[in-house]
């Protein structure tokens, strides 16, 4: 999107105790979107070590706040190492574990003794930096946490794509270890045993940290402080996202009196609009509802089993069945089968052993990953419905506005569409087809807080069935959903709910950190990707040769302590 954001600002104060920028402001100037003042002569103000989630409707300056503060319009990084999610975003041609080891400035340095190669500087390093010969086991815990495999540590970075990179990205954000820490929807990438590792990770989080997030659980588990843009100002609160909501509906009532008392005293309708409180709020709806009783079988599925042709079986011997007014979520590590079990439940995908039986009346909505980027760009979100559903216009732009899109983006053209607006037509889509069951595959990634919250009261009062797929934790408890865990080509019921999930996936980490990864092979890391180290006399030599220096007897004693590259220690 061509976007051009400007920042001004009074006065920055950076000491040990605070980050302060004084009379901030904060501008946009966008082709496709409308231009304005994002934030206006407004305070900013950090204290250090402490935890903070930025919080605001869609559009209402957040992820345009973070640009700013690593851009040199605010030389906050004359004083501070900031890290910055979007910022870190991987294309190297390196080893995934040599690309994380040397974004860590204690490893950097310690590879600069080592080539100076004295042996009591090293000692004294070492006794200073005890936690460097952890570094590239915690790099390898991470990296599995958020769903790579022991395999993918012998990959560079250029063999992934997509949400991989962004999850590398993450944990290349994460082993850098800034003075602040800034993390822009890090959720968003990840499935609900990456949410529930990050979460725990990012909650023992020493140094400052401001996290953009839509999810009321990830904010309350990680958050100490609640920064919120509103009206553009910047406004802090104390404590977590819950108390961050009592906070602001005791404000909200307190306007609303003082509103209802001076509104007498207004006689001009037009004067009373302008001091009447604003609030942002999001209203999804669905007219229809399903006439499947509680007690209908929906969908049955027998022993069945499936793989991809001359693959290994993804699921085997699954038995399931959905019923009347079902509230099911599947739940699973990365790559265990979850969405391929949707594609097989909506009848994308045949299976290849067994049968899935259909009640040959149900109607199905479904709602799959990237289902918004096969929308028809160069239509406008009223021509997509109308086209699609039958509808008059006024229909169409009801429907629209009734899913959060305001209505002079009505003719916009799609392709010009937030992801945010892009998923709000397609649910409003679902709920047009007037379904029985709804299977949704991560429906709130691109949904701010408000939508989801109103997803989740459609949810609600759906009387049809609903299977999901979802990182969100806060849904999974408001729905109240029977977890079905996709685990080891198996999917059964769970024996638990999302706190009980949440404990045995954590346990799981540990366990799986107990057992210590195999040292990988100084050939495998550096396959096609010779490196060169440059020495403290300027002189520059291959690795090879540098590896070939560690044989010499003098210098055995010295690589033996040594965390060289990883793997000299293991060659």
């Amino acid at each position: 999107m061509d976007e051009d954001i400007t920042a001004n600002y009074q006065k920055l104060l950076i000491d040990r105790n605070s980050i302060k920028i004084s009379g901030l402001s904060l501008y946009v100037n966008s082709v496709e979107k409308k231009s304005g003042i994002l934030i206006d002569n407004s305070d900013l103000n950090i204290t250090i070590g402490y935890r903070y989630g930025l919080v605001a409707p869609n559009g209402y300056g957040k992820s345009c706040l973070f640009k700013k503060l690593i851009s040199d319009d605010i030389p906050l990084k004359k004083k501070l190492s900031i890290g910055y999610l979007n910022q870190n975003v991987v294309h190297s041609n390196k080893n995934i574990i040599l690309e994380m080891l040397e974004t860590n400035n204690t490893w950097l340095e310690e590879q600069e003794l080592i080539e100076e190669g004295d042996p009591d500087k090293l000692d004294e390093f070492y006794n200073n930096n005890s936690e460097i010969h952890r570094l590239e086991s915690d790099i390898k815990k991470m990296l599995s946490a958020v769903g790579f495999s022991q395999f993918d540590f012998k990959k560079k970075c250029s063999d992934f794509s997509g949400g991989w990179i962004m999850r590398m990205s993450l944990v290349k954000a994460l082993v850098l270890e800034p003075d602040l820490l800034l993390l822009d929807e890090p959720t968003n990438h990840l499935d609900l045993d990456g949410v529930i590792w990050l979460e725990n990770y990012l909650s023992k989080w020493n140094k400052s940290l401001i996290v953009v997030s839509h999810s009321r659980d990830f904010l309350d588990t990680v958050c100490q402080k609640i920064i919120n843009i509103n009206n553009k100002q910047i406004i802090n609160y104390n404590g977590n996202f819950t108390t961050y909501l009592k906070l602001i509906e005791i404000e909200r009532k307190k306007k609303e009196k003082e509103y209802l008392e001076n509104k007498k005293k207004i006689k001009s309708k037009k004067e009373r609009k302008k001091i009447r409180p604003q609030s942002y709020r999001v209203n999804f709806n669905i007219d229809s509802y399903s006439d499947i009783t509680k007690n209908t079988n929906m969908i049955n599925i027998n022993n069945m089993s499936f793989n991809y042709e001359n693959s290994e079986t993804i699921l085997k011997d699954i038995n399931f069945g959905i019923f009347g007014n079902d509230r099911i979520a599947i739940v699973g590590p990365n790559g265990a089968g979850k969405t391929t079990f949707i594609r097989l439940l909506i009848g994308e995908l045949p299976p290849t052993k067994g049968s899935i039986n259909i009640n040959k009346n149900l109607g199905i909505a479904k709602y799959v990953q990237h289902f918004a980027d096969l929308l028809p760009m160069n239509k406008t979100c009223v021509e997509y419905l109308q086209s699609e559903y039958n509808l008059p216009m006024e229909i169409a732009r009801k429907y629209l506005g009734t899913f959060g899109i305001v209505s002079n983006a009505h003719n916009n053209l799609i392709k010009t569409c937030s992801g945010g607006q892009k998923s709000r037509i397609v649910l409003a889509g679902m709920c047009l087809q007037e379904p029985d069951i709804m299977v949704m595959d991560e429906p709130t990634n691109h949904l701010d807080m408000e939508s989801i919250d109103s997803l989740i009261k459609l949810l609600k009062e759906f009387k049809g069935g609903v299977v999901i797929i979802t990182h969100d934790i806060y849904l999974l408890e408001e729905l109240g959903c029977t977890l079905y865990l996709c685990e080891d080509r198996s999917l059964k019921r769970f024996d638990g709910d999302i706190e009980d999930y949440k404990n045995y996936v954590l346990n799981k980490i540990v366990e799986n950190n107990e057992v210590e990864s195999k040292p990988i092979n100084n050939n495998e890391i550096y396959q096609n990707n010779i490196e060169h180290v440059e020495c403290k006399n300027g002189n520059e030599i291959t690795l090879d040769i540098f590896l070939k220096r560690k044989k010499k007897k003098k210098r055995k004693n010295l690589f033996k302590k040594t965390a060289l590259y990883s793997t000299l220690t293991h060659s």
